[in-house]
């Protein structure tokens, strides 16, 4: 599998390719995003729409920033 970084993510996060290979999204996770954040996220993809949102995420570097995120689930042969 080839796998490509971002470098828009390794400048902002301080994070490379070898540190996020196998890692989840609790690599930048803190407890400072409200747990409402992630309820509002997965019911909305749940029901295949759109979310829109912010996190507030934790740089290698423990400088902490808000990172505004949005996912648009779609489907391909009837999956999503």
């Amino acid at each position: 599998m080839r796998f490509r970084l971002h470098e828009a993510y390794e400048q902002i996060t301080g994070y490379g390719r070898t540190d996020v290979i196998g890692c989840t999204a609790r690599l930048i996770k803190t407890h400072l995003t409200p747990e409402r954040t992630y309820r509002s996220m997965r019911k909305a993809l749940g029901r295949g729409e759109s979310w829109s949102g912010i996190f507030t995420n934790r740089k290698q570097s423990g400088e902490i920033w808000h990172s505004s995120i949005s996912i648009t689930p779609f489907r391909i042969a009837g999956d999503t």
